[in-house]
């Protein structure tokens, strides 16, 4: 039996693998990871015995950074040497000319070996992966190529310039293996935020993952598909978080109130919902305050209600967030 780890040493040890790895940058094997790595840290570590060493391996390979360039054989050796302490994959999807879009687009398309993601199912340990799109039209058709190559993956999660095809696709993203999927990419001025083309759009009628628990929605997403998804997944989702929507969208899928509604006249029970975070969009232009109204018989076994201004910062939020109201909604019988 080998000795845990507690935090200290965690740190410790992913403090000296960043001092060890900005020293290695002339090195070929490890340069095009970059110092975000904890590479080859504990085979390095002189203070530790081999017991304390294998221990901390399985930490330092825990989350593995790379972007769409690293090459093939290198990705490859990593996968055969530390995959099987690897529990999350970041990669950064980076953009550099038209010409490489065009060509992302013929690979997803026409080749069936795209970095990093052909490979997926042979990560042994992989739980969890997170994409970064770092401009807005890279990598299109990456949703519909990477669904079949998931594997056991969990955790889906996606951020930055996310392109039309995977705001389509990415709540809808089919795999028996997911658990929970994470959309947190926000408009921007230049975003185009419609992606149904007419009421019978294949979109709004596709299946859901089976054991979707967790969903994080963006106003990035069209507000039908989030309304279709969401009438699908309220019976079975536990965790679900909306970031930068109106309380009129929130009212149009079901999450609020809205002025005119009678209890009899609602359906909207999320009877497995437990915990409910909402970042709202605020016109901050505008004096008028925001009501938001929420039935607690709509929430049967809630029992974590988060509720912020999507424009105040984390360390800012305050218990009353500012300009929204709740009136007696919150002075109503809520479970434990």
């Amino acid at each position: 039996m080998f000795p845990r780890l507690n935090g200290d040493i965690k740190e410790r040890i992913c403090q000296i693998a960043h001092s060890y790895d900005s020293k290695r940058i002339a090195d070929t094997t490890f340069a095009a990871i970059g110092p975000r790595h904890f590479s080859t840290s504990c085979v390095v570590l002189t203070h530790v015995d081999s017991e304390w060493r294998y221990v901390g391996l399985r930490y330092a390979w825990h989350t593995l950074f790379v972007d769409d360039e690293l090459s093939g054989p290198t990705m490859s050796l990593i996968r055969k040497i530390y995959g099987k302490y690897t529990r999350k994959l970041w990669v950064q999807l980076k953009f550099q000319s038209i010409a490489s879009h065009y060509r992302r687009y013929a690979l997803t398309h026409e080749n069936m070996d795209v970095r990093p993601f052909y490979d997926l199912p042979q990560w042994p340990s992989l739980l969890d992966l997170e994409i970064v799109y770092t401009h807005k039209c890279a990598f299109p058709g990456l949703a519909t190529y990477l669904q079949p190559r998931l594997g056991r993956i969990r955790r889906l999660t996606i951020t930055g310039r996310v392109p039309i095809d995977m705001r389509r696709s990415a709540l809808l993203t089919y795999s028996p293996w997911l658990e929970e999927i994470h959309f947190k990419a926000l408009p921007r001025e230049d975003d185009s935020l419609s992606s149904i083309f007419n009421h019978s759009d294949p979109a709004l009628f596709s299946t859901l993952a089976p054991n979707i628990q967790a969903l994080t929605i963006s106003s990035l997403i069209d507000i039908r598909i989030t309304s279709a998804v969401l009438s699908k997944a309220k019976q079975h989702l536990h965790k679900l978080r909306l970031l930068g929507m109106l309380s009129e969208q929130l009212v149009t899928i079901g999450v609020l109130c809205s002025q005119d509604d009678s209890s009899q006249a609602r359906k909207h029970v999320w009877s497995g919902l437990q915990s409910l975070s909402i970042k709202l969009l605020v016109n901050s232009a505008e004096d008028t305050p925001v009501f938001l109204r929420l039935d607690s018989t709509e929430f049967p076994v809630l029992k974590a209600l988060e509720i912020s201004d999507s424009s105040c910062a984390a360390m800012c939020i305050s218990e009353h967030p500012v300009r929204i109201f709740y009136g007696s909604t919150l002075a109503k019988e809520w479970p434990l």
